[in-house]
């Protein structure tokens, strides 16, 4: 048996927890209670989208291999395989059914927080104030963000590697064997897959060591090498991959902001009240005193710890640090991402806040051993209350106009909530709506591509091709390297009959990002319309070798080869594999499509095929209302019926 130490705050968990049972399946049952009513919530479209169902590599059969083979994913971001692996093995089962991957994520946090439990007893907490530092951990409001937005599986599942990684490690530390130190390396390494914050991970091992061995020490310094070695491998690749912010701090603001950071996670912690998705942006000058008291309460309070540092136990100083420590990449010193949106957010603090939990647990339990009964109520109702709150905070992240009208309520000049709301719109029909809010993000300084491109989109659908056309112009002078801008500029351009402008751009998008499918497609259909139907031909096959599989460049081939009036360039045969091939990308049956099959089938001399082909497109086509579709594959189906293939005219 493990001998105590003998020093407050790390006592062995046999001596203070034993075999009890309840305590951890309690943790568990809270935070089931908690998060469970998450399981019946939607995905939102705020990477969601992007990470289940909008996700080729997720959806493929064979997409496995290519998610660890892939940096980038989605596009433009640095890959976390492990957390897509587990997405793709999730899609095998449910398919892009949301509450399999809520369920996944509920699963892992009470997982999470049974280990938190552990972590407790093994940091030397008794059964009640590890109990309690768990119970928090569960079933606080900050967690929601984590849990209930499937994208942070991330956050959840790097969490359970870095609870393993130091739970190993405090069992190398108190038998030396090897086994649980190179196993504490390997959920290390499993942590920085799942998440690149989880470079922290060294900072949160030193302060146990330091728990553990009551001074610093060169052997526990070197141990920990691997484990800094892989963060700082894992953190500065993620730097490379992860687009900056196009408005960062500047560096005289930083530790204003950090210190603001901190304070404002402190707060949340203590009054979890008003939480938002997406809180206000703070704009920090350093010539105001305000916004130097921040920074001057966390250098006053580190120097009334230094101060009566021993009179403070080993568990008190791990909590700050760890708090810290964690925090530290998020606190606006290095820029990333995000920080266009906010300086701070909910989900960075789901494993820092155990640096206030765990200590918090220590003050209980001394507290209880003089006022059991009036402890045990005032715990019990602290964790009432932040389940009320939990549950209330929950909702909102039920879907994707409950998230983001919330976030106007609390932060009306958030312009990524106005463009999602018109996302939302635009994909429900609500054109005029969706606009309005586009135009909204836009007046509200979002330099986001998307916005400019849906905007853009929404006046092409309406036939507004000058504003349109504007609109990407704008967009291509802040962002002069965005191949989809090109490409839509493109479509706007060829619209308004100035095909040679179309092509300039179509061929720029494809020499920014030549895997960009649709600038083949439309590049392909610019110069058919010119007449230069070989060029055209050799443009759409460039496509299928160099872009990822798509079912408009294969249909366009397909048509292009089957009706083509050339007949130098006309091959029925050729067109009939290419056209099958784009109903298979399609995976449902589309008129269109079938419309280009039955033309090949007809050139290849297959007429009776063609017409049963398009009796089934016409009846779709009936479905959906599409009258001007209807008569085209009409006149088409008399073609076929006659024994006649379709050729289209020359320009």
């Amino acid at each position: 048996m493990t001998r105590p130490s003998g020093r407050p705050g790390v006592r062995s968990p046999r001596t203070s927890v034993g075999a009890a049972w309840h305590a951890p399946a309690a943790a568990v049952a809270l935070a089931l209670a908690a998060f469970g009513p998450t399981i019946g919530h939607g995905l939102v479209n705020w990477d969601d989208d992007q990470f289940v169902p909008g996700n080729a590599l997720v959806a493929s059969p064979d997409g496995l291999p290519r998610i660890w083979a892939t940096r980038q994913l989605p596009p433009g971001y640095p890959n976390y395989p492990l957390v897509f692996t587990t997405f793709w093995l999730e899609y095998r089962l449910w398919g892009s059914r949301p509450a399999g991957y809520h369920a996944t994520n509920v699963a892992l946090h009470a997982l999470n927080a049974l280990l938190v439990w552990r972590l407790g007893a093994a940091l030397g907490l008794g059964r009640a104030g590890a109990w309690l530092a768990a119970a928090l951990f569960a079933a606080h409001p900050v967690q929601v963000e984590s849990v209930a937005w499937v994208a942070q599986r991330k956050t959840v599942l790097s969490a359970l590697f870095c609870l393993s990684s130091v739970l190993l490690f405090i069992r190398h530390r108190r038998n030396g064997s090897p086994v649980p130190y190179l196993a504490a390396i390997v959920c290390a390494a499993l942590a920085l897959l799942s998440k690149a914050a989880a470079a922290t991970l060294p900072l949160t091992l030193l302060f146990t060591d330091r728990l553990q061995q009551g001074r610093w020490t060169h052997r526990g310094l070197l141990r920990i090498v691997p484990v800094a070695v892989l963060g700082a491998a894992f953190g500065l690749a993620t730097l490379r991959l992860e687009p900056p912010p196009p408005v960062g701090l500047p560096v005289a603001a930083r530790p204003l902001a950090a210190a603001t950071a901190l304070w404002f996670y402190g707060s949340k912690l203590v009054v979890p009240v008003n939480l938002l998705p997406v809180y206000p942006r703070w704009t920090i000058s350093t010539a105001s005193v305000l916004w130097w008291l921040p920074l001057a309460g966390v250098a006053l309070l580190t120097l009334a710890g230094a101060w009566k540092r021993r009179m403070l136990v080993p568990l008190v100083w791990w909590g700050p640090g760890h708090f810290v420590g964690t925090l530290l990449p998020v606190l606006g010193f290095v820029p990333f991402g995000y920080l266009v949106h906010s300086l701070v957010a909910d989900h960075f603090l789901y494993l820092a806040c155990l640096g206030a939990f765990l200590p918090l647990g220590l003050l209980y339990e001394r507290t209880v051993r003089s006022w059991r009964w009036p402890s045990a109520l005032a715990a019990a109702g602290g964790l009432a209350a932040l389940m009320t709150l939990t549950w209330h905070y929950g909702g909102v992240w039920h879907d994707a106009r409950s998230l983001w009208t919330h976030t106007l309520a609390g932060n009306p000049a958030c312009w990524l909530a106005h463009h999602n709301l018109g996302a939302l719109l635009a994909s429900q029909g609500k054109l005029e709506q969706a606009g309005r809010h586009y135009n909204r993000a836009i007046e509200l300084g979002s330099r986001y591509p998307g916005t400019y491109l849906n905007l853009a989109s929404l006046e092409l659908r309406r036939g507004d091709l000058a504003r349109a056309q504007e609109r990407l112009e704008r967009l291509l002078e802040l962002h002069p390297d965005n191949a989809q801008a090109h490409n839509n500029l493109g479509l706007a351009l060829a619209d308004r009959g100035r095909l040679d402008d179309a092509l300039r751009h179509y061929r720029e998008a494809i020499h920014i990002d030549p895997s960009l499918a649709g600038a083949y497609a439309n590049l392909g259909l610019a110069l058919k319309r010119q007449g230069r139907y070989g060029e055209a031909v050799a443009v759409l096959l460039e496509g299928t070798r160099k872009a990822p599989p798509d079912a408009w460049v294969a249909n366009n081939l397909a048509w292009l080869l089957a009706t083509c009036p050339d007949d130098a360039v006309r091959n029925g045969p050729e067109a009939v594999p290419w056209a099958r091939r784009a109903l298979e990308l399609a995976g449902r049956d589309d008129p269109h499509l079938m419309d280009t099959l039955a033309a090949a089938l007809a050139e290849k001399g297959q007429f009776d095929e063609a017409v049963a082909l398009l009796d089934r497109a016409l009846t779709l086509a009936a479905r959906s209302g599409d009258a001007s579709l209807r008569s085209e594959l009409g006149e088409r189906r008399r073609l076929y019926a006659s024994h006649q293939a379709f050729r289209e005219s020359r320009p």
